[in-house]
């Protein structure tokens, strides 16, 4: 898979994405002002949300949301960091509870020849933090991006300094995320293997990592709530699990 407990006006990047019958199978977004309005770190695959069409959250009784880890394991040293330019950094990790996309409207200022230019400038900038990066999101209220970093990433003076002198016309926050780099593999290796329920291998499905809360959303066939049930159960704040029609790419 930046600040009221959750930012609902949020565009999400996606990181690892798989979309297939009965075999996962990635693809790369080449677009950072896609339909997803979104940009992956180099080497990580994503896809925009045009690849399948979700319709029902699954609801799991019981299960936790990703927002009772705001304000838990910060970043030592890093909220002595001070603002550079337009880019601060904050200590707490970036979960937000909100899956829902926002208007249109709201993200037209990512349409301004200017702003174009200063995404693609924070996606050179941050090239070389690639491996350490689970994405970047936008905050359209606010007008600002945001890098999501995994949360064993510490040199945030660095990042903060790489950036700065190159994105001058909107503000940048870099943050880690939610989850850890652990969490989010043993995640997706239960995404891959489609083991969880009898009837997993053979329903369509699509996951793509969420950098605003490091989990993945998962689209299930609407034919199998039970599938997206027990996927739900299994892995808990881990998805965000819906009903849908994922198409094969």
């Amino acid at each position: 898979m930046l600040k009221s407990v959750a930012i609902v006006a949020m565009t999400l990047t996606t990181g690892v994405c798989a979309c297939s019958d009965a075999h996962p199978k990635p693809s790369r977004a080449r677009d950072p002002l896609s339909s997803a309005e979104a940009r992956a770190p180099t080497g990580q695959s994503s896809q925009a949300d045009s690849s399948f069409a979700p319709r029902a959250a699954v609801a799991v009784p019981g299960a936790r949301l990703a927002t009772e880890n705001v304000g838990k394991n910060d970043m030592t040293g890093a909220a002595q960091l001070a603002r550079i330019g337009r880019v601060s950094v904050d200590s707490h990790p970036h979960c937000s509870n909100s899956a829902e996309k926002p208007p249109a409207d709201q993200a037209r200022w990512l349409s301004q020849p200017a702003v174009q230019k200063a995404v693609y400038a924070l996606d050179e900038a941050i090239r070389e933090f690639a491996g350490d990066q689970i994405g970047t999101i936008f905050d359209h209220k606010a007008g600002r991006a945001l890098v999501i970093f995994h949360t064993d990433f510490r040199d945030y003076a660095s990042a903060q300094r790489r950036v700065a002198p190159e994105v001058t016309s909107i503000d940048v926050l870099l943050v880690p995320g939610c989850h850890s780099r652990a969490e989010i593999a043993k995640a997706e290796r239960v995404l891959s293997q489609r083991d969880w329920h009898p009837a997993a291998k053979r329903t369509p499905l699509a996951f793509h990592l969420d950098p605003s809360f490091s989990g993945f959303d998962v689209v299930v066939d609407e034919s199998a709530p039970e599938v997206a049930e027990s996927l739900a159960k299994m892995l808990g704040q881990m998805v965000r699990v819906s009903l849908g029609r994922p198409q094969r790419t």
